[in-house]
């Protein structure tokens, strides 16, 4: 298709295919030419095409619509995955503890020896005062005197603030009544940058069993978050093991 200008000059514009490519080279910052060997006269004239689309960026209000509702999101979502992490951290804990059971359960049988598991009264790592039991590891008992005992692991302290409650009522393994009588024994360790530190034990016997007396007696211990914690009731998320004194097995409770 092809016109002419006031000058009598021929102006051809493609259709098409050609339109469509001539198209592509305006926005391109190309010109487009009619064919090899044509003189500038002889070259396409095009004018843009109408109807170009323009995009426009967000307005002000917009973006701050969006940075709203990502604030209300975010105060909705932050809780309930704090309350989720809080819950893996007493089962990965009370993990450890039933772990530790079991391994000196396992020790006594497999080497025919009485194994002690100390649970130790520790400060926290920001604070040397803040005393729970949130430590723990196993002994080899060789002879009568507990200095020359063995210890079969590495000391195993619960992540922070993950501890093992000294009630009573929720922890019967480290009852401070029953200290003294033939079930458990209280003593004083020294450990490596904590100076002396109490601890509470128990005993498997070779034959699997446990020192724990009576065997009426429920023997558990409860773990749970100690942050915000006030010592008279327990949180919503705790984990309880309980300690057969006759076969020695461990059966975890959760509520």
């Amino acid at each position: 298709m092809s016109t002419k200008d006031s000058l009598g000059h021929v102006i051809r514009r493609p259709a098409g295919r050609q339109a469509l490519e001539a198209q592509h080279d305006i926005f391109s910052g190309r010109s487009l030419e009619a064919g090899r060997g044509q003189s500038s006269a002889d070259q396409c004239t095009l004018v843009p095409i109408s109807g170009f689309k323009f995009f426009h960026a967000f307005s002000l209000v917009e973006v701050l619509v969006v940075i709203a509702i990502m604030a209300v999101l975010m105060a909705v979502m932050v809780p309930a995955t704090s309350s989720l992490m809080g819950g893996l951290n007493v089962g990965r804990s009370a993990g450890m503890v039933t772990d530790e059971l079991n391994f000196a359960r396992q020790t006594a049988l497999s080497r025919n020896r009485d194994v002690e598991v100390r649970i130790y009264n520790l400060g926290s790592k920001t604070d040397a005062n803040d005393k729970q039991f949130r430590a723990f590891r196993s002994f080899l008992i060789d002879g009568i005197d507990p200095a020359g005992w063995k210890p079969l692991s590495r000391l195993k302290q619960l992540p922070e603030p993950i501890i093992i409650s000294g009630n009573a009522a929720y922890s019967t393994l480290l009852d401070a009544a029953n200290v003294g009588k033939d079930c458990l024994t209280k003593g004083n360790e020294v450990l490596p940058g904590s100076g002396g530190t109490d601890y509470i034990s128990f005993l498997f016997r070779a034959d699997g069993g446990t020192s724990l007396k009576p065997i009426t007696e429920k023997w558990y211990l409860t773990v749970y978050s100690a942050k915000g914690d006030d010592g008279s009731t327990l949180p919503k998320n705790y984990f309880t093991a309980q300690v057969d004194p006759v076969t020695g097995r461990t059966r975890t409770y959760r509520p």
